[in-house]
């Protein structure tokens, strides 16, 4: 019986060596299959992160130029509010002009308008009041030019009336037609 005791030990010795091989075998593929698939991991995980970095970049970018618009918008408006006030200042410095001042602006715009002919002069109810007689003592020289008995809401400055055609000297008026050609006066004294 020693003899198969022997076989049997050798057997189970040889079985043993060779599950020892296997299981030595099938670790060291185990381990190469990991490296292989880490490798790919961080492979794929660093291209992952690259693309996410890249599409961040891109919408941060996106985000600052939108930014970047909304504020030269909003200092756009701002400018454009502030030449508004200038012009409309200007308006109300005409109008708040003295009554002699007025009234010789207003006959300067008059004797233009009439070009050395006749028509009458339409001005607010409170001018006409304030400086009716003034203005007209201005426009003497050319008396083909009479004070209207008509009235209209215009604020400052006048409406120069021939027959059916009027010209508009509103201050308002006058001050919007420059508004365009000196804009950009105003806007560098106003910004530099």
């Amino acid at each position: 019986m020693n003899g198969i005791e022997n076989i049997i030990k050798r057997i189970e010795e040889e079985a043993r060596e060779a599950a020892a091989k296997i299981i030595a075998d099938a670790e060291a593929e185990a381990a190469s299959i990991r490296e292989k698939y880490t490798s790919e991991s961080e492979s794929v995980r660093g291209e992952i992160v690259s693309r996410g970095k890249k599409v961040a970049d891109e919408r941060a970018a996106r985000l600052s130029g939108a930014a970047s618009l909304e504020a030269k918008k909003a200092a756009l408006a701002k400018k454009q509010e502030l030449i508004s006030d200038a012009f409309s200042a200007a308006v109300e410095k005409l109008s708040s002009l003295s009554d002699d001042k007025r009234a010789l602006a207003l006959s300067r715009l008059a004797l233009a308008a009439a070009n050395g002919g006749k028509g009458e002069i339409i001005l607010s109810k409170a001018e006409r009041d304030a400086i009716g007689a003034k203005l007209m003592a201005k426009c003497s020289e050319n008396e083909n030019i009479v004070l209207s008995e008509e009235t209209r809401e215009i604020g400052g400055g006048l409406i120069f009336r021939d027959g059916s055609a009027e010209v508009n000297c509103a201050f308002s008026s006058l001050v919007f037609e420059l508004r365009e050609s000196l804009s950009r006066t105003v806007a560098d004294v106003l910004f530099g």
